[in-house]
């Protein structure tokens, strides 16, 4: 059972490099998907913990704590309201604040108002665009006006990468996407719909999948396991991942989990940081 953090607790949050970062978190994240959220968080930080944005307000009116990142689980649609971010940026004009969202709330984008002056991004999203800036280091600058774009130029990848990837994809259309991308940055692409395809020399493998049924369950951890046993590490999309899913993929060893559409950005940061790492990321 992961506790939940409280004020006295909270301390400063050492990222990778040498600068520290502060972070206040707004929110239930004990259950679900955001207990996934915590332990990652937690393997690099600890933080300052208010139940709701009302006393997140009261803290941050106190001027002892003035967080760079603000952090709000978003359980269901429309519980994070504009009004909420608004007293937020009074309190905190300088904060990134992004908020997570759960599984509940997909779809909100197309049926309701989105959120300014925040970054949204869904639990599944957050995993990786949190280690992503963890390995660049990078500045928690305030938003720029839109739920999505300050999730392109979070970090600009241009590192060249080296690696051969098999890549399991249902169409041929689908493999030169993915491809024309890697290839782009140094990774060489096979197209390897079938674990007999995939070359011996490959120390990464992509897997495109759908909603991950039984079927596709067990075929995909044929192919990872051959990929896992050459030495490589698996990165996996999937249309809206679940929990459980993430926890199958996890007693895996699967290394990344994507959801689909991805941004190509997060792509190539998580093949470099699977062609670079052994331990999972989640």
């Amino acid at each position: 059972m992961l506790s939940t953090p409280t004020i006295a607790e909270s301390r400063h949050v050492t990222c990778l490099g040498s600068s520290t970062t502060t972070i206040l978190t707004i929110g239930d994240w004990s259950q679900g998907e955001f207990a996934i959220c915590v332990s990652q968080i937690k393997g690099a930080s600890d933080w300052l913990f208010a139940e709701d944005s009302n006393s997140a307000c009261k803290i941050l009116a106190g001027d002892q704590f003035q967080p760079q990142l603000i952090l709000l689980a978003q359980a269901l649609p429309g519980s994070v309201q504009q009004r909420e971010i608004e007293h937020l940026r009074q309190h905190a004009p300088l904060a990134k604040i992004v908020v997570v969202a759960g599984s509940w709330c997909e779809g909100e984008l197309r049926t309701g108002v989105p959120l300014t002056g925040v970054l949204r991004l869904y639990w599944y999203e957050f995993l990786t665009w949190w280690q992503r800036q963890l390995a660049a280091n990078a500045a928690w600058s305030p938003n720029l006006d839109g739920p999505l774009t300050p999730r392109d130029f979070a970090v600009d990848w241009d590192c060249e990468l080296d690696a051969i990837a098999a890549v399991h994809s249902p169409s041929l259309a689908s493999f030169e996407t993915i491809a024309a991308t890697l290839e782009h940055h140094g990774i060489n692409c096979v197209w390897s719909r079938e674990t007999s395809q995939i070359p011996a020399d490959a120390n990464l493998g992509l897997w495109d999948g759908g909603q991950l049924d039984q079927k596709e369950l067990a075929q995909l951890q044929t192919f990872a396991s051959t990929i896992q046993q050459a030495g490589g590490n698996m990165i996996v999309l999937l249309d809206f991942p679940r929990k459980e899913k993430f926890t199958q993929l996890r007693a895996m060893g699967i290394h990344t989990i994507l959801g689909k559409p991805y941004i190509i950005n997060e792509l190539l940061a998580a093949c470099g940081l699977a062609i670079q790492t052994t331990s999972p990321i989640f």
